[in-house]
C-alpha cells in the first residue's frame, strides 16, 4: 500500500470537519444529473466504474499510522452505487446527503435514482477529494465515457501532489514566497470591528440573488479599458462593499482559486489555492488604478503560491472574514447525453471557517 501525505489544503479541510462534528453536512461537493426513465442502469455503473479507474483520488481513503501520523492511500475498491426510489420527478440532492466519517472510509455517496418520469444519478463527494474545477472535469469525463470515448489511464497526480509540496518547503521559492506574504500581511488588521449583531449559534443559511442590473458588455468594456481580468472587477467590488459596511479603510477578502497548473488542470482532487487580497479604499484613486492594485495581487499571489493559506493563518496570523470565489461559467444545468439537452444540478454544502463565502457565476451571458 503506497502511503501519500496529505495536502495543506486537505488537512485544513480534515481538521475542519473532524473538530466540528455537529457540521454532519459540510464540505459537500458533487452534480447529478437526469437521464431518460429507460436508461440502462449497467450503463451508468460501467461509465461511473471508469471514471474511477481514471480519477482513483476518488477511492481514497485517510488512516494514521503507528505514530498517530495522517496518510492517504488508494483504496482500489470498486465503485459503491446505491439505488433508490422517489415519488418526485425532481428529487432534491439534500435527499441523499450523508455524514461522511473521514476514519478509513469511503468519501463519496454515489445512487441511482427512479422516478416516475425519469432516471437520476446524484454523485456526492467530500470536498477533501474533488473540488468546483475537479467538477467540470468529472462531468466532462462521465460525458466522454458515455459516448464510448477513452479518457486516459490512471490519474495519480492528486495523490504525488503533496509530497511536491512537501519537497518545495525546502526550496529557495518557498522561502521566498513566505517573504512575500509576510511582507503583504505585515500590520494587516484582517477582521473587522465587532459587529453589532452576530448570532451565537453558526447558520449555514444560503441566499442566492441574480444581479440583472449588471450589464456584461459594461464589464467587458471596463475588464478592456483596466487591463485586469473579470474575476478582478468582482473580487475588487467584494472587498469594496466589506470595507464600506465594516467602517474601515480596508476591505480584506479571501480569494478562492483554481490553483490548477497546466499539469494538472485535467485532473480531479483538492487544488484550490485561496489568496489574500487587501483593498485599500482611497477616495484619491482612479476606479481602474483599485483594480489594477487588486489584480496586481492576484498576480503576485499566483505567483508566490507555495505559501499557502494555511502558512499564512500559522505564521502571520492572518484570517479574512469573508471568502469570495468568481466562478464565471463554471455552473451549467444542462449537458448533452445521447445527443439530446438533459438537465443537470450541483451541489455544494459547504460550511467553513468564515463569516461569510460569497459566490458568483454566469448564466445565459
Amino acid at each position: 500500500m503506497n502511503r501519500y501525505p496529505l495536502s495543506k489544503e486537505i488537512m485544513s479541510l480534515y481538521l475542519a470537519c473532524t473538530m466540528n462534528p455537529e457540521r454532519r453536512f459540510a464540505y459537500l461537493v458533487g452534480w447529478s444529473v437526469e437521464l431518460p426513465k429507460d436508461t440502462d442502469k449497467e450503463r451508468i455503473r460501467a461509465a461511473v466504474k471508469k471514471l474511477f479507474e481514471r480519477h482513483c483520488i476518488f477511492r481514497a481513503r485517510i488512516k494514521g499510522d503507528e505514530n498517530g501520523e495522517l496518510f492517504m492511500y488508494d483504496s482500489k475498491e470498486e465503485p459503491f452505487i446505491e439505488t433508490a426510489r422517489s415519488e418526485s420527478d425532481t428529487p432534491a440532492p439534500e435527499d441523499y446527503y450523508c455524514e461522511m466519517d473521514l476514519k478509513d472510509s469511503r468519501m463519496y455517496r454515489i445512487v441511482i435514482v427512479d422516478t416516475p418520469t425519469s432516471t437520476w444519478l446524484f454523485m456526492i463527494f467530500h470536498h477533501i477529494i474533488l473540488d468546483g474545477t475537479g467538477r467540470q472535469n468529472m462531468v466532462r469525463d462521465f460525458e466522454t465515457v458515455w459516448k464510448g470515448g477513452d479518457i486516459g489511464g490512471a490519474d495519480l497526480l492528486p495523490y504525488e501532489f503533496a509530497v511536491k509540496e512537501r519537497e518545495q518547503e525546502k526550496s529557495g521559492e518557498f522561502e521566498a514566497d513566505r517573504a512575500y506574504y509576510t511582507d503583504l500581511l505585515s500590520g494587516i488588521e484582517s477582521l473587522p470591528p465587532e459587529y453589532d449583531k452576530k448570532d451565537e449559534d453558526e447558520s449555514f443559511s444560503q441566499f442566492f440573488h441574480p444581479f440583472e442590473s449588471i450589464d456584461t458588455k459594461a464589464v467587458r468594456a471596463k475588464k478592456e479599458s483596466s487591463g485586469v481580468r473579470t474575476s478582478t472587477i468582482f473580487t475588487a467590488a467584494t472587498g469594496y462593499a466589506i470595507a464600506l459596511f465594516s467602517g474601515t479603510k480596508q476591505g480584506i477578502v479571501a480569494s478562492a482559486t483554481s490553483g490548477r497548473t497546466e499539469e494538472i488542470k485535467k485532473s480531479t482532487g483538492m487544488f484550490v489555492r485561496t489568496l489574500p487580497m487587501i483593498c485599500d479604499i482611497d477616495s484619491s484613486r482612479s476606479v481602474d488604478d483599485f483594480l489594477r492594485d487588486i489584480d496586481e495581487q492576484t498576480t503576485g499571489g499566483r505567483k508566490h503560491s507555495l505559501f499557502t493559506y494555511l502558512d499564512m493563518s500559522r505564521e502571520c496570523d492572518f484570517s479574512a472574514p469573508v471568502c469570495f470565489a468568481y466562478q464565471g461559467d463554471m455552473i451549467a444545468d444542462r449537458i448533452m447525453f445521447d445527443g439530446e439537452e438533459r438537465r443537470m444540478g450541483f451541489l455544494r454544502a459547504d460550511a467553513s471557517d468564515y463569516e461569510m463565502r460569497l459566490y458568483l457565476w454566469r448564466k445565459d451571458g
